[in-house]
């Protein structure tokens, strides 16, 4: 991922875009819908954050519940509100490590991204096990949202070349 940063995001930055990143954790031990609470705190402020109080976590995913809605809602045009008309990209590290709420949210920002002022990058391992469960078919919707991107590993000469590039002659 931190490649990825040097390598593509720098010229957004440059750009006057705004580039908000987090990873998603799944080792345990973190709220849901981690990573969107320091996402929509650094785009939208800490009011934007409170939005995923109780209503949108894992518990409710299948529920048709009219508030669920109605704050996934309001989620989504926080970062219309606070970017007025200077676009943003939101950064979704890991997507494959995350908890249903997380998934659901970030299926709903993805088919919502037609009328926002927003890039959504999300990126996963190839190869780590998706199981069969919700997370899984959450995570297949938004990856049938999306434009795939496959990376491969650098080499050598490949990986030196970028560092240079990115001014560490010296390693």
């Amino acid at each position: 991922a931190a490649l990825l940063m040097g390598l593509g995001f720098t010229p957004l930055y440059a750009a006057g875009l705004s580039v908000v990143t987090a990873r998603c954790w799944g080792e345990g031990g973190a709220p849901p819908l981690w990573p969107w609470q320091p996402i929509l705190a650094e785009l939208c402020g800490d009011e934007a954050a409170r939005l995923l109080g109780p209503g949108t976590t894992a518990t409710t995913v299948e529920a048709g519940d009219a508030d669920r809605f109605a704050r996934l809602s309001a989620i989504v045009d926080a970062p219309a509100v606070a970017t007025g008309r200077a676009p943003a990209c939101i950064v979704v590290d890991d997507i494959h490590a995350a908890d249903a709420g997380t998934l659901l949210l970030t299926r709903f920002v993805a088919r919502a991204i037609h009328r926002l002022p927003l890039a959504l990058v999300v990126s996963r391992r190839n190869g780590e096990p998706l199981g069969d469960g919700l997370e899984a078919r959450l995570l297949a919707e938004v990856e049938r949202e999306a434009i795939p991107v496959v990376l491969h590993h650098f080499d050598v000469d490949e990986a030196t070349t970028f560092l240079a590039d990115q001014g560490l002659r010296q390693l």
